[in-house]
Formats: C-alpha cells, sequence, structure tokens
C-alpha cells in the first residue's frame, strides 16, 4: 500500500548574508575573541534595536540593546 506521507521540505535558503562585526566576546569571561557574528536583529517598538551576538571564537551568544 502506498504511504501518502510526503517528505519535508527544507526550509528556504535565508537571503540575508552573515554579518561580522569587530567586537570584544562579552560572552565569556575568559575569551579573547574580537569577531562576533550577528545572529539577529529585532526593532524596539519605541525606536532602536535589539542585537544578539555569536563570538567566533568561543561560539558564546549574548544580547546587547541599542
Amino acid at each position: 500500500m502506498p504511504s501518502n506521507k510526503k517528505p519535508p521540505k527544507p526550509p528556504p535558503p535565508s537571503n540575508q548574508k552573515e554579518e561580522i562585526v569587530w567586537m570584544s566576546c562579552r560572552a565569556r569571561a575568559g575569551c579573547e575573541g574580537k569577531q562576533q557574528k550577528i545572529v539577529w536583529k529585532n526593532r524596539k517598538p519605541g525606536g532602536g534595536f535589539n542585537f544578539r551576538y555569536r563570538c567566533t571564537t568561543c561560539n558564546g551568544v549574548w544580547h546587547l540593546p541599542t
């Protein structure tokens, strides 16, 4: 008997290119990493943005509101 289930569709490719910024790591105390990848940015209702960064050295994540 044939199965009616379809294989899951892969997620669409992200059209957002990876953005690397030069900033000291704030995720871990002993990390000396200087390159951070922006994981996401979100607009705040009153103005400004919230950013989440990931360190390319220690892979730690932190949040920075601006």
